[in-house]
């Protein structure tokens, strides 16, 4: 999960624990009129999995499932949910692609991106000797450390951008050598790794969003 989605999947956790908050007096289960309590733990098991657990608010309707009728359903749900969250984390199962900010965060991305590319070729064009992938890596991750808000979005998203670099070590020569690797191709490429999924999947439905 990028921190773009974690952000918008926590601003809606945070607005219904702000509303249980300033309810005090109601109880989780008259809080949780039409289900949207309930809807949202579990939209968020298949992300965030165990980390619930941390969340008093979950706790308490939790306390409240198992009293209810359908609560052993409840919490079956929750399981397979917490399952789903491992698997994606493992690259077993897809990533949904369905953040509505995403072609906005690319073409921030793509921007950001476009400086870094430049600024390393620059740096490693004077290079004697070849820059290994490890060098390369280190000095995106530095560059990019330096000067967080020059590079808000991939400061933001730093370790996953590092973990795809240990994953693709052939985007991270490229990405300093390579004339061919173009911004929006390489946070295609980033994208694609970190949702499990093939970058022209990716495009088609970085494509469809444009249209909605």
């Amino acid at each position: 999960m990028t921190d773009a989605e974690r952000e918008s999947a926590m601003t809606e956790a945070e607005r219904l624990q702000d509303d249980a908050n300033n309810q005090s007096s109601i109880d989780c289960e008259k809080f949780n009129q039409n289900g949207k309590l309930d809807a949202l733990i579990l939209k968020q098991a298949e992300t965030f999995g165990w980390r619930l657990l941390f969340s008093e608010m979950v706790l308490r309707r939790f306390a409240e499932w198992e009293i209810l009728h359908d609560g052993p359903e409840l919490f079956e749900r929750f399981g397979k949910a917490c399952a789903r969250s491992v698997r994606r984390s493992q690259k077993k199962e897809p990533r949904p692609i369905d953040d509505p900010d995403l072609r906005h965060s690319k073409f921030v991305a793509v921007a950001e991106l476009r400086l870094l590319l430049k600024n390393l070729r620059n740096e490693f064009s004077t290079a004697r000797t070849t820059p290994t992938t490890a060098v390369i890596s280190e000095r995106f991750a530095a560059t990019v450390t330096a000067e967080p808000d020059t590079f808000e979005y991939l400061h933001k998203n730093l370790e996953s951008w590092k973990r795809f670099f240990e994953d693709d070590p052939s985007s991270i020569k490229a990405l300093a050598f390579g004339r061919t690797l173009s911004p929006a191709l390489l946070f295609d490429s980033w994208l694609a790794w970190w949702k499990g999924r093939d970058v022209d999947s990716v495009r088609q439905q970085l494509s469809r969003m444009s249209k909605i």
